[in-house]
């Protein structure tokens, strides 16, 4: 009886190992699960370098963020204290903070400008995004001196379309004539609307045609109309 008794223990002993062994060659071949990454990336300061310049002046943007996983970039906007012409600065992850840096240009207006937006993202395509309302970002005031600032808006001309008519789907090609007499044309932005919706076109400044241009495509599901 004690022979058969060992013998059972033997056998029950055998089938948990071999119970063991199956369940760990799983785990090896499944993995654990990973776990989702939900969280927004949290922002903790912002700081610039020099907090004043002049046209040439070249201006770092650092900004310091945690997040669970990894940060992957970010963006700030600085707000031109009189024409409220935002200009972007795009940061890179440096292993610390987030750093980005750009020029001020020749006819930047003199005045504070002012961070006005943030933008961070993760490694996991979550994203912090706030206004200079909703967090602090006056330790990123910048102070520019310009004695020749551009203040002087563009002249429209005419907005031509060859093609007034065309089905969905179709295309139409713009084309402004516009001057400017001291930084240049850039770019323009085109808002057509009626009663459903609307459609919205950017257009480029040509340098071959001294215009402004763009093709605007007409979705396929749009109304008719004018």
């Amino acid at each position: 009886m004690r022979a058969h008794c060992t013998k059972s223990r033997t056998a029950v002993r055998s089938g948990i190992i071999f119970a063991l062994a199956i369940s760990l060659l799983f785990m090896v071949l499944l993995g654990p699960a990973a776990a989702i990454d939900l969280q927004d990336p949290k922002f903790q300061a912002i700081s610039v370098s020099p907090s004043a310049g002049s046209p040439g002046s070249a201006i770092s943007v650092s900004v310091t963020a945690s997040d669970d996983v990894g940060i992957g970039g970010g963006v700030v906007g600085f707000e031109s204290p009189s024409t409220g012409i935002v200009r972007y600065v795009f940061l890179d992850y440096a292993g610390a903070n987030l750093a980005g840096s750009f020029v001020v240009d020749r006819y930047d207006t003199p005045g504070v400008w002012k961070p006005v937006y943030i933008e961070i993202v993760d490694t996991s395509s979550n994203i912090f995004a706030a206004t200079g309302d909703e967090v602090d970002l006056s330790a990123g005031n910048i102070t520019i001196s310009n004695p020749s600032p551009d203040s002087a808006a563009p002249t429209f001309t005419s907005l031509d379309i060859p093609n007034t008519q065309t089905n969905p789907g179709g295309k139409v090609s713009l084309s402004i004539k516009a001057a400017d007499s001291e930084s240049g044309l850039a770019s323009a932005q085109v808002l057509w609307s009626n009663a459903w919706n609307s459609l919205q076109a950017f257009l480029l400044y040509n340098p071959k045609t001294g215009r402004l241009e763009a093709d605007l495509y007409i979705p396929i599901d749009q109304s008719t109309g004018t």
